[in-house]
């Protein structure tokens, strides 16, 4: 069997992971990237609006942004990573625009009274955010393997060794002293999302598989800006300001008795318009010269589409995953993750333009603490390790996986009770059976079904164990907070390895 030699192995390619392989590589670490598509490329960084948000760097400021950040995330959120999220914020952005990156800057208040300030592409296309950077990493020497899957990790001896990969249906290995996982989030598990193909959760699954802790599954992000018809886009929420509204089916609208209105916190917005029978966007409040800031729907409104533009809530982001430290450590000695396959940062909820600052921050930290291990450390594989692999065939993987994400979709999306949780993971444990007789044609699809299979198994313990409504996490038979502080629901990697295996 083939095998490749590194001292750090970055798995994933968008922001969070080519930043970790920069600094990795910047300590002086052999990198390698594994990417499912291409480095760049692929992923929800280069479809993401480029929005950074970050405090000012005087202490008010900061100390009024991380109550807010708190707050937001219904007390949820892991303090230590919070903090080092803002305050090392200002100098992660700085870093982003020293690799090229082109940033229109404004400032923002919050409701408490804190400035944040905000960075952003103009216009917002991910690709201008992430191909200055993958610029960056085409030119170094890192390694690139793309078109490319992790299986699994190999651990030895109660340390980890390296991984089990594969390309185009052949298996091979690649022996690493420090493992970094930056593969995305996993609200592909949802008939409803806004994630491109390939967010599948798979760093979080082999974290799992590995026996790392994961945390927070029961909070996904719902993302209530999308429209879906006549053209699928995200709207900009400036819209709001502008005269804007939302209206139901009956011409009702219905969020005008909430604070913000239109412009709510994302988890109670979604919420209420998935209690609407449908959801339109009015642009009748809108003068011509503010419509006009946003061609796509002056477009549309000009060619008569503007009583038809339906919306759809849709499963965005995932803030829970893989429990790390502030230097990005796992249970793992030598697995590390930044980015949306992490957990414990947003807590319940996650606030705009604060992704792409976790990457900012995150990526490189991973970066430093995986290739300060490796430093240190030895990597070798004395056996090769057993692979289970299901035989080929020409078995369908597409109409299992549908029927996965119709299931989470109904059963445990906006909203959930303990009879659809009960009755999705029942359904569950009927397609992880029927997914180990099936004979695939590609190893890639069988293997992405089983991790999202894992995840969605664990997202549903997840809501099931937390009886209350907190944040995204909208439990209709328990509608009322019932904690007062930041207790995350952990999931130690017993309870997940025997989700996984059920």
């Amino acid at each position: 069997m083939q095998k490749i030699i590194s001292d750090v192995v970055v798995v994933g390619g968008g922001l969070a992971g080519m930043y970790a392989a920069l600094a990795a590589r910047k300590q002086g670490c052999k990198v390698v990237i594994i990417c499912k598509n291409k480095t760049g490329r692929s992923g929800s960084s280069v479809v993401a609006q480029t929005v950074h948000r970050v405090a000012k760097q005087d202490p008010l400021n900061q100390k009024l942004y991380y109550e807010f950040f708190r707050e937001s995330g219904r007390f949820m959120g892991n303090p230590e990573l919070i903090k080092t999220l803002i305050s090392e914020g200002p100098s992660a952005v700085n870093h982003v625009i020293s690799l090229g990156v082109q940033f229109k800057k404004g400032i923002e208040t919050l409701p408490n009274g804190g400035e944040i300030v905000r960075y952003s592409c103009e216009p917002r296309i991910g690709k201008l955010l992430t191909s200055p950077v993958a610029e960056h990493v085409r030119n170094s020497d890192i390694c690139l393997l793309e078109n490319t899957m992790v299986i699994d990790v190999i651990s030895q001896s109660g340390k980890l060794n390296g991984l089990v990969c594969l390309c185009n249906n052949e298996v091979f290995l690649v022996i690493a002293k420090a493992v970094i996982l930056a593969t995305g989030g996993f609200s592909r598990i949802f008939k409803e999302t806004s994630n491109p193909m390939g967010i599948t959760g798979d760093g979080q699954a082999i974290a799992a598989r590995a026996g790392a802790r994961l945390t927070g599954l029961e909070f996904i992000q719902f993302y209530p800006y999308r429209l879906s018809q006549p053209k699928i886009f995200d709207l900009n929420p400036a819209i709001f300001d502008q005269g804007a509204i939302f209206i139901n089916e009956k011409k009702e609208r219905f969020m005008q008795n909430f604070p913000k209105a239109e412009q709510e916190n994302r988890d109670r917005l979604a919420q209420e318009m998935f209690k609407q029978h449908e959801v339109f966007l009015d642009l009748s409040g809108m003068s011509q010269k503010d419509l006009d800031k946003h061609p796509i729907l002056a477009d549309l409104v000009k060619h008569g589409y503007g009583s038809r533009l339906k919306m759809q809530v849709t499963a965005h982001f995932s803030m829970g995953g893989i429990q790390i430290n502030s230097e990005c450590e796992t249970d793992i000695p030598g697995l590390f993750a930044c980015g949306e396959c992490t957990g414990g940062i947003h807590g319940a909820n996650r606030l705009a333009g604060s992704a792409l600052v976790e990457c900012a921050v995150f990526g490189p930290r991973a970066g430093r603490s995986a290739a300060i291990y490796a430093q240190k450390n030895k990597a070798q594989i004395s056996t090769s390790p057993a692979i289970d692999l299901p035989p080929l065939g020409k078995d369908d993987i597409h109409t299992l996986v549908s029927s996965l994400r119709q299931l989470m979709w109904a059963k445990a999306g906006v909203q959930r009770s303990e009879n659809n949780l009960l009755q999705c993971r029942s359904e569950l444990l009927g397609l992880s059976e029927k997914l180990t007789h099936l004979q695939p044609s590609s190893y890639q699809q069988w293997f992405e079904a089983k991790n999202m299979l894992q995840i969605s198994k664990s997202v549903v313990e997840s809501a099931l164990a937390r009886r209350e409504t907190r944040g995204s996490h909208l439990r209709i038979d328990y509608p009322n907070e019932n904690m007062k502080g930041g207790d995350m629901a952990i999931f130690r990697s017993d309870t997940m390895n025997s989700l996984s295996q059920s």
